[in-house]
């Protein structure tokens, strides 16, 4: 599968494709004006500190960049994707992604995944940026998803904390903890973001 996003000549999204929804389960309506970067998140151990200023100055230089990686879907399962990124004309910027075959260390991840999907849970970097929270982890945050992204998180009480270093090739941290959503405002705890 293929799919094509388009950005503006700063790399903020300005179509999504139903292709790119279906292979990183964001919708148009979640991403259409964000940096597109931030739906590119990868785990991938290097991937994870992409700096995408830099990956966008390169498509302006007119270099063709491409690379595989491992990227970070909404529900936080791993995708093996090819990104191609390169400017045309009047600056809009074409990111086509290809889906690729997933290897058994993507499969492996993405059954622990599974395992933890009715908790709240985020994947972070090795020092707890967020690159990416399920629907739980915002309601505990008391926030929405994207105003998570590339934050700093402070440790959680009674969350486990997954290695993502134990699947050789990939970096960072999946985080895991019930969390039932209460009425009693004074019952909710608190996330602990930083900024």
């Amino acid at each position: 599968m293929q799919a094509v996003i388009k950005c503006d000549e700063y790399g903020f999204v300005t179509k999504w494709a139903s292709e790119a929804e279906e292979i990183l389960g964001y919708s148009s309506s979640e991403t259409v004006g964000w940096a597109v970067g931030i739906f590119l998140q990868s785990i991938e151990r290097g991937f994870t500190e992409l700096d995408w200023d830099v990956v966008i100055e390169k498509a302006e230089d007119g270099e063709v960049v491409v690379f595989s990686t491992t990227n970070l879907r909404s529900d936080l399962k791993a995708c093996s994707n090819t990104i191609t990124i390169v400017q045309g004309e009047e600056g809009i910027i074409t990111v086509t992604m290809v889906r690729d075959e997933d290897s058994d260390m993507v499969k492996e991840y993405n059954a622990l995944v599974e395992m933890e999907k009715g908790k709240a849970l985020a994947v972070t970097t090795a020092d707890g940026m967020v690159l990416g929270v399920n629907g739980k982890f915002a309601m505990f945050a008391k926030t929405n998803r994207m105003s998570l992204l590339n934050r700093q998180i402070a440790r959680i009480d009674n969350a486990m904390y997954y290695d993502l270093s134990d699947f050789d090739v990939f970096e960072g941290l999946l985080v895991a903890f019930d969390y039932t959503p209460s009425t009693e405002k004074d019952e909710l705890p608190h996330c602990g973001m930083r900024r």
